[in-house]
């Protein structure tokens, strides 16, 4: 007897983020994800990237049972930041080695609504990596609204590099991209 034929439907996806998961067992962690977002025809902001970062909520653990729980990342009170042409490019110039830190250790500045945030990030010797840290400020009382630190790796810093650079051919030819995989009715 022959089984049926069935087809698996299944929703094929796409993982356009490159997320690094660095737990501790102080719970002092963070993660880090980092999202090309391609501008739909209809919308009216730039293609970007999307730079999120999230601290520990809680550390790893074991159960009596011996089962292990994996540390958890409170990523609904993440920092987002969006991430430019020029954003990526001065990323790049620390992790190509043509500069030590961003912007001369100042770090990028952004100004979105009532809050303002640095992006710090900068080559670290020992141990050796990369440094990325996110402080987000409000602007009225000066009061702290985030403030996350993550050491990456020389291999997690190749994979940065590699998807900065991959995004930014992409931000130079992102309307012709966009009105091809996003194509709108005619008017």
């Amino acid at each position: 007897m022959t089984e049926p034929v069935t087809t698996d439907v299944r929703k094929l996806t796409y993982n356009d983020r490159l997320i690094f998961y660095h737990p501790t067992q102080a719970g002092t962690g963070a993660a880090v994800r980092l999202a090309f977002r391609l501008r739909r025809p209809e919308e009216e902001r730039d293609s970007c990237f999307f730079l999120e970062m999230a601290k520990q909520k809680t550390a790893s653990s074991r159960s009596e049972d011996g089962a292990r729980t994996a540390a958890t990342f409170d990523w609904q009170n993440r920092a987002t930041v969006k991430i430019d042409f020029m954003d990526a490019g001065e990323l790049l110039t620390v992790l190509e080695g043509r500069a030590e830190s961003v912007k001369g250790g100042k770090g990028l500045y952004h100004d979105a609504g009532d809050m303002t945030t640095v992006i710090g990030f900068r080559k670290n010797a020992d141990p050796t990596g990369y440094s990325l840290d996110i402080s987000r400020k409000s602007k009225g009382d000066g009061k702290e609204g985030f403030k996350g630190h993550i050491l990456l790796s020389e291999a997690e810093g190749i994979g940065l590099r590699c998807m900065l650079q991959q995004g930014l051919g992409l931000l130079v030819i992102a309307n012709l991209v966009s009105r091809l995989l996003y194509p709108v009715a005619a008017l």
